[in-house]
């Protein structure tokens, strides 16, 4: 009889801890950035075209609004609320191109003969990646309404975009209803049309972190 309830208050324990879609709760952020950042989660691709490694991550809305949270050191449950509203009305995804395993360049310096070239390289880079972007969604093409390239000077070999989309309500589905598939055509290093597919599935379990 004993047994019987043990397993019967485990089974209970083990239900709390799962959404109504198979989302388990998370409360410690490195345990939420281990199961994030996993590649077999589905969150994270990568591509190597040639010399050149593409890698995309999806972020979550509360790991951004944990971050931001962190980084101006609000406490309130209303602002945690309003962030996390905020972030999940959009779609946010970090994109590093960069030289791939066992290459040894600046992204932006590749196939640079000078100054100009380089400053033309940079300020494509910086300003022009917006149009090479899309997410496409259940048919629908959607252009990013945010690109941000957020080491422009720095000394790594690579270079971060933060993308943006907005994730709009169409008949009651947002766009974690759907598949999605995120499209790099590049128009500078000759790699071409690249694609990243992030299943439903994937996004539908993505944990649900409290913080």
């Amino acid at each position: 009889m004993q047994r019987t309830w043990n397993i019967l208050i485990l089974g209970m324990s083990l239900s709390a801890l799962i959404g109504g879609c198979g989302r388990t709760v998370v409360s410690d952020v490195n345990a939420f950035k281990k199961l994030i950042f996993k590649p077999e989660r589905g969150l994270v691709k990568e591509k190597q075209v040639g010399s050149i490694l593409y890698k995309l991550n999806f972020m979550p809305a509360s790991y951004l609004a944990y971050n931001s949270c962190l980084q101006s050191g609000a406490t309130a449950p209303a602002v945690k609320d309003s962030l996390l509203a905020g972030y999940a009305n959009s779609l946010t995804f970090l994109l590093n191109i960069g030289p791939a395993k066992g290459q040894d360049f600046d992204i932006t310096q590749l196939g640079v003969a000078n100054y100009g070239e380089f400053a033309e390289q940079l300020e494509q880079l910086a300003f022009k990646a917006a149009d090479w972007i899309a997410l496409e969604v259940n048919g629908q093409v959607y252009k990013p309404s945010l690109v941000r390239m957020e080491n422009i000077n720095a000394l790594e070999k690579s270079r971060n975009f933060m993308v943006v989309f907005e994730n709009p309500t169409v008949a009651g589905k947002d766009l974690t209803q759907f598949d999605w598939t995120f499209v790099y055509a590049d128009e500078l290093f000759n790699t071409g049309v690249n694609k990243f597919l992030f299943s439903k599935e994937a996004i539908q379990k993505i944990p649900e972190f409290k913080f």
